[in-house]
């Protein structure tokens, strides 16, 4: 494998330049939205909701609505492909419909606060997060 080294001038590659300014920096700005849930959602759940802070009851209200929102769009899903594979009346169909399984993302709790990547994938979709949307759609 080889490594290739390319020098970019920002007075001649200018569009190149602000590309990757723009991707570095809504890199950055998820980096430190993601730390923001997962460390709010941490001390958050372990306290009574008249302990918390303002901060702490907004994620969490986020985090559960967006897990609240994948989940139903998840079973959505399911129930359209097991339809789908039903109604093939096959025996391929019923193998497929067998095997079919609804993922879920669980709740946070007491024991287990940690947001994993895929649930905070899934909160920042389904609650339309500014700084998730701003990013490029590969990264979407």
């Amino acid at each position: 494998m080889r490594t290739w080294k390319i020098n970019i001038q920002p007075t001649k590659d200018a569009v190149l330049c602000d590309y990757f300014a723009e991707n570095t920096t809504a890199a950055k700005c998820m980096y430190n939205a993601a730390n923001f849930y997962i460390r709010n959602t941490m001390t958050g759940i372990r306290k009574s909701p008249e302990e918390r802070t303002a901060c702490e009851t907004e994620v969490l209200h986020y985090v559960f609505t967006g897990i609240q929102k994948a989940n139903l769009h998840a079973r959505e899903n399911y129930e359209k492909k097991l339809k789908k594979y039903q109604d093939m009346h096959t025996e391929k169909g019923d193998k497929l419909a067998a095997d079919l399984k609804c993922k879920v993302f669980p709740y946070p709790t007491k024991e287990k606060w940690f947001l994993s990547y895929g649930v905070l994938d899934a909160i920042f979709k389904y609650t339309d997060h500014p700084t998730y949307r701003r990013m490029n759609s590969q990264v979407n």
